[in-house]
C-alpha cells in the first residue's frame, strides 16, 4: 500500500531543504517522474495561443526548456478547456492522438494538472510516455500528484507576488495584508514542523513566521516588521546581521547558536540561516536549551562516562538518554518518549517505578540491581537513581556484568537497533540471514539469497570495496569491518556497516564468512551532519568579531578565542592555566570587584568601559561577563565577551567636537543669512518701487521698448525678493525646538487655501480635502509652508482649465501620512534625485517661473519631522506628493 505520509513528507521536505530556489521546478518534476515512472515531465506558460516550457527533465530533446508549442495541437489545451486534470493511458486510439503535436511527439500516455495562480490558469504541469502506462498509476498517485501540482502553482505565485510587494513597497499597509496572507499558506504546509521560522530580509527585518512550539521571548504583535536590532541585543543583532551577510554572499546553509536571558533564566537557542533569493533568508530557530551542557570540556568529559544515563517522569517515561558502552537492542534515541514498560520485563519495570517514586519522595539517591537474559546469557546491571526536581530523576545504569560472572559478556559485538546476522558457505556461495537482514533490505524472509544478491544491493560506487573485503577475508583470512551505501528493495538509500570475520577448518582453510549487517542510516546522516556543523561552528569561532575568554573561580585562563590575543596584544603566548591578573597586572580594582560579583552569580555588562594601561596606552572596551555552571548548577567560573571600541570612541569624540563646531558656525550663518536678507530687501523695495514710478509717471513718453525693459527690471525685482524670502525661510527651518505643538492640520490647510484664494480663484481651480480634524503635533508655520508649496506648485504648474487637487491624510504606527495629488504637467520620477536640491529647475518646468527653493525647503522640514518626502507620476497626468510626519 502507497505511504502517502511519506510522499507528503518527501514534497515538504523539497519545500524546505532546497537551498538553491531556482532547483524547485527541476525538484518536483523528478519526485513526480520518480513515483509514476514517466519518462518526460515538463512545466508550460499558456498563453492564447501558444505555450512555452519553462522547465522540463525528459528524454525527448523537443521537450526542452524554451520549446514553443502551438496550444491547440497539444493535451495542454484539453486540460486549460476542462479546467482540471486530465488523465490518457492508451492515445493512439483515441481522436486525440491525430493533432499533429501529439502524433509528433508519438505520446501513448499522459497526466496534465492546471496550474492557478492568483485564481487563473497561469500553464500547465505535464507528464507524459510513450509506452502506454496503467491507469492504476494516475488513481494510485493522484492526491499526491495534486498535491505537487498546487505546490508548483504555489512556487510561481511566490514568483508573481515578489514582483507585486516590489512595485507596491511603499504602501506598507498592503505588504503587510500580503505577507500575511502568505504566511498563511506557509503555515499549512509546515505546521507540522516544532520550530519557530522567521524569513528576514538583508537589513534585519521580519518580514514573517511561523508559530513554533517553545514560547517566545518577545510578543508575538511585535515580531512582523521589526528589526532584529530591536528585538535582540546589539551584540546578537550585529551577530545574527553578520550570518545573514554571509549567508546571502555564499548561498549556503548556516547553523550558529545563541543565548538569550528570560525571566532570569538563560536560554539557548539553535539558528539555521538558508539562502531564498539575493536579498532574503529563512531563520529556523530550535530551542536546544535542555539538550544543550554549558560547558564543552565537561561535555567531553560527561559523554567519556560508559554508563547508560536516563531522565524520566515518576511514572518512569524516558524524556532524555545517553548512550552507555554496554550492549542493548536499541540505542540511545530509540528511549526517548517510552515508558520502561516497553523495554524492560514487567518485574523489571514495577521496581524501577517503585525507586524512581521513592527517590522522588525522600530526595535521596535510590539503588538496585536487576538482571536480564540476553542472547542466552545472564547480564547484571545495577541503576543508581538521583532527584533533580519535582516528578524527574536521572538514573545511572551500569552494567556490573563481569563482577559478577567470571565470563567475560563484553567481547561480542554490541547490539543495537537494526542489526542483524548473516554467514556465506564459501563452497555454496549461498548466504543466510537473519529477520533483521530481511527487514532492512524490505523483503519477505522465504526469498533464497546468496552472495551475488547481497553484493548486487549496494550501492555501485561501494560494490568494489565490498567484494574486496570478503574476497580478502576468504582467501587472506582478514576481518572486515565497513561503511557504505545500501539500497533497500523500495529504492532508498540507506547507510550500513557491514562486519564479517572467517570460519576456519583444522587445516586452516576459510570454509565460512560470519559478520553482522547493521543499519546505521540515521546514526551515520547525523555524524555527517555534526561533522558539517562542526567545521562550520569552529569557522565562526575563528573569525568571530569578538574577543572570548573562559576562566575557572580562580581566574585561570582554561579556553580563549584567537582573537583574544589579537586584540589584547598577546601575540603566540600560552596563557592556558595562567591567571588573568598575571597576564594582565595592570587590571583596575574595579574590574576585579565585577569579577568577584559575577562569580557570585550576577551578569554584568558595560557598553562603552575606558582603560588606561601602566604602559601609556589607553584602550576603550565593550564587554559582557557571565557566570558558567558545571553539572551540580554550581557556578565553574567566568565568560568574558569584549571587544576592543577605541577607534569607534575616538571617532565618536572628535565627531563630536566636529558637531559642535558646526552648530557654532550654523549659528553665524543663519544670523549672516537674516541680516542679508533683510539688507538686500531695501534696495530691491526701491528698484521695484522706483520701476513702477517711472512706467506711472512717463507712460506718455516712453517707447514699447523703454517700458518692456522696466518691466524686466520688475520683475526681477519681484523674483528676487521671492528668492530672499524662501532663503530666509529656508534658512530658519531647524532654528527652534520649542515650536512643535499639537495643530488641527484640516485647520491649517484652510488658512493656506485663504492665502492663495486669489490664483485659485483666477485659475478656476477645485481644490478638495480628506484631512483629519485629529491634532497632531508638528511646527504648524512650516507645515503650513509644505502645503502652500505643495498647492501653489499644483495650480503653477498646470496647463488644464480646471486645475484639480485632492489632498488626502493617513497614518500607520509610526507616522502620520499626507498624500497631495494634482493634474498639472506631472514630473517624471527620474527627476526626482534633482528635485529635491536648493536652485535645481528642471527642464521640464523651464516655462513657468519658480526659484528652485520650493521642494527643497519642502525637503528639509519634512525632514526635521523625522519624516520623507517623495513622489510618483499619476498613470494619465499630473503628481502625486507624499510626505509624512513622525508621530510623538
Amino acid at each position: 500500500m502507497i505511504n502517502k505520509l511519506e510522499l507528503t513528507n518527501r514534497l515538504i521536505n523539497i519545500y524546505i531543504d532546497n537551498e538553491q530556489k531556482n532547483d524547485l521546478l527541476t525538484k518536483y518534476i523528478e519526485f513526480a517522474k520518480d513515483i509514476t515512472g514517466f519518462e518526460n515531465g515538463f512545466i508550460a506558460f499558456i498563453d492564447e495561443q501558444y505555450y512555452e516550457i519553462i522547465q522540463a527533465i525528459t528524454i525527448d530533446d523537443k521537450l526542452k526548456k524554451g520549446a514553443i508549442f502551438n496550444l491547440c495541437d497539444t493535451l495542454c489545451q484539453e486540460v486549460i478547456d476542462k479546467g482540471e486534470a486530465v488523465f490518457h493511458c492508451a492515445l493512439k486510439g483515441l481522436p486525440q492522438y491525430n493533432l499533429p503535436g501529439r502524433a509528433f511527439l508519438n505520446t501513448q500516455s499522459v497526466i496534465g494538472y492546471p496550474l492557478y495562480v492568483e485564481g487563473e490558469v497561469w500553464g500547465t504541469f505535464t507528464l507524459c510516455s510513450t509506452s502506454e502506462q496503467s491507469k492504476d498509476i494516475y488513481e494510485k498517485y493522484k492526491d499526491i500528484l495534486t498535491l505537487n501540482a498546487t505546490m508548483i502553482a504555489r512556487y510561481v505565485q511566490d514568483i508573481s507576488l515578489k514582483e507585486q510587494i516590489l512595485k507596491i513597497e511603499n504602501e506598507k499597509d498592503e505588504i503587510y495584508q500580503l505577507l500575511e496572507k502568505r504566511m498563511y499558506e506557509q503555515n499549512a504546509l509546515l505546521k507540522a514542523i516544532p520550530d519557530w521560522i522567521y524569513r528576514i530580509d538583508k537589513n534585519g527585518v521580519i518580514l514573517d513566521f511561523i508559530i513554533g512550539d517553545h514560547l517566545p521571548v518577545h510578543p508575538i504583535e511585535d515580531l512582523v516588521g521589526n528589526s532584529l536590532s530591536n528585538i535582540l541585543d546589539k551584540e546578537k543583532a550585529e551577530k545574527a546581521l553578520s550570518v545573514i551577510n554571509e549567508c546571502l554572499s555564499t548561498k549556503k546553509v548556516i547553523t550558529y547558536e545563541y543565548d538569550i536571558n528570560t525571566n532570569g533564566s538563560v536560554r539557548v537557542f539553535e539558528a539555521r540561516v538558508s539562502f531564498i533569493d539575493e536579498d532574503k533568508v529563512i531563520f529556523i530557530v530550535k530551542d536546544i536549551t535542555e539538550l544543550k551542557n554549558k560547558n564543552a570540556d565537561l561535555k567531553a568529559l560527561f559523554n567519556a562516562i560508559p554508563d547508560w544515563l536516563y531522565k524520566t517522569n515518576s511514572k518512569g517515561v524516558v524524556t532524555y538518554c545517553k548512550q552507555g558502552y554496554y550492549d542493548t537492542l536499541l540505542d540511545a534515541e530509540d528511549f526517548i518518549g517510552k515508558s520502561v514498560f516497553d523495554f524492560l520485563d514487567k518485574e523489571i519495570a514495577e521496581k524501577a517505578v517503585s525507586n524512581i517514586q521513592q527517590c522522588l519522595k525522600t530526595q535521596q539517591v535510590s539503588t538496585f540491581e536487576y538482571k536480564r537474559v540476553q542472547d542466552g546469557k545472564i547480564r547484571y546491571f545495577e541503576a543508581r537513581i538521583t532527584f533533580v526536581k519535582e516528578n524527574e530523576v536521572i538514573a545511572i545504569v551500569r552494567d556490573i556484568s563481569e563482577s559478577k560472572n567470571t565470563e567475560n559478556f563484553l567481547k561480542q559485538t554490541q547490539k543495537i537497533a537494526k542489526i542483524g546476522g548473516w554467514a556465506l558457505d564459501v563452497a555454496t556461495q549461498k548466504t543466510q540471514w537473519t529477520q533483521q537482514i530481511y527487514d532492512i533490505y524490505g523483503i519477505e524472509k522465504d526469498i533464497e539469497t546468496n552472495i551475488e544478491i547481497g553484493i548486487n544491493q549496494y550501492h555501485k560506487n561501494d560494490q568494489d570495496r565490498i567484494t574486496n573485503a570478503v574476497s580478502n577475508c576468504i582467501q587472506k583470512q582478514i576481518p572486515f569491518d565497513e561503511k557504505l551505501r545500501f539500497n533497500q528493495a523500495n529504492g532508498n538509500e540507506i547507510w550500513v556497516r557491514s562486519i564479517g570475520y572467517p570460519i576456519m577448518d583444522i587445516n586452516g582453510k576459510t570454509i565460512a564468512v560470519q559478520g553482522t549487517f547493521q543499519d546505521i542510516d540515521k546514526e551515520e546522516r547525523v555524524r555527517i551532519k555534526l561533522k558539517k556543523e562542526q567545521e562550520t561552528f569552529s569557522f565562526l569561532i575563528k573569525h568571530t568579531p569578538s574577543a572570548i575568554a573562559m576562566f575557572d573561580t580562580q581566574m585561570n585562563y582554561i579556553a580563549h578565542s584567537k582573537r583574544w590575543l589579537i586584540d589584547y596584544n598577546l601575540g603566540d603566548q600560552e596563557i592556558i592555566g595562567k591567571s588573568h591578573y598575571e597576564v594582565f597586572p595592570d587590571i583596575p580594582d574595579r574590574w576585579k570587584q565585577n569579577h568577584q560579583d559575577v562569580l557570585n552569580g550576577e551578569i554584568y555588562r558595560n557598553d562603552e568601559d575606558k582603560w588606561e594601561r601602566e604602559n601609556g596606552n589607553t584602550f576603550y572596551i565593550r564587554y559582557e561577563l557571565r557566570p558558567w555552571y558545571n553539572d551540580n548548577e554550581e557556578i565553574g567560573g567566568i565568560i568574558m565577551f569584549t571587544e576592543v571600541i577605541t577607534n569607534q570612541v575616538e571617532n565618536r569624540l572628535n565627531l563630536e567636537k566636529t558637531v559642535e563646531e558646526l552648530m557654532r558656525s550654523n549659528v553665524d550663518l543663519e544670523q549672516f543669512a537674516f541680516v542679508a536678507s533683510h539688507d538686500l530687501q531695501q534696495p530691491l523695495r526701491m528698484i521695484g518701487n522706483f520701476s513702477e514710478l517711472l512706467q506711472i509717471k512717463y507712460a506718455h513718453k516712453i517707447d514699447n521698448e523703454c517700458a518692456e525693459y522696466l518691466n524686466i527690471i520688475s520683475d526681477s525685482a519681484s523674483r528676487m525678493k521671492e528668492l530672499i524670502n524662501n532663503l530666509l525661510n529656508y534658512s530658519r527651518v531647524g532654528r527652534k525646538e520649542s515650536e512643535f505643538n499639537n495643530t488641527n492640520i484640516n485647520t491649517l490647510v484652510n488658512n493656506k487655501l485663504k492665502d492663495l484664494a486669489l490664483v485659485i480663484k483666477e485659475r478656476n481651480a477645485e481644490i478638495s480635502t480628506n484631512i483629519s480634524t485629529k491634532p497632531i503635533k508638528c511646527e504648524a508655520s512650516q507645515i503650513g509652508l509644505v502645503f502652500y508649496n505643495l498647492i501653489s506648485n499644483g495650480i503653477k504648474f498646470n496647463k488644464s482649465k480646471i486645475p484639480k487637487i485632492q489632498i488626502n491624510q493617513k497614518e500607520n504606527k509610526t507616522h502620520h501620512l499626507f498624500e497631495i495629488v494634482d493634474n498639472g504637467i506631472g514630473l517624471p520620477k527620474k527627476y526626482e534625485e534633482k528635485a529635491f536640491k536648493i536652485f535645481q529647475r528642471l527642464q521640464i518646468n523651464s516655462d513657468f517661473n519658480g526659484t528652485g527653493i520650493g521642494l527643497a525647503l519642502c525637503k528639509k522640514i519634512i525632514e526635521r519631522h523625522n519624516g520623507e518626502i517623495t513622489y510618483s507620476e499619476n498613470l494619465e497626468k499630473g503628481t502625486t506628493f507624499l510626505f509624512s510626519i513622525k508621530k510623538m
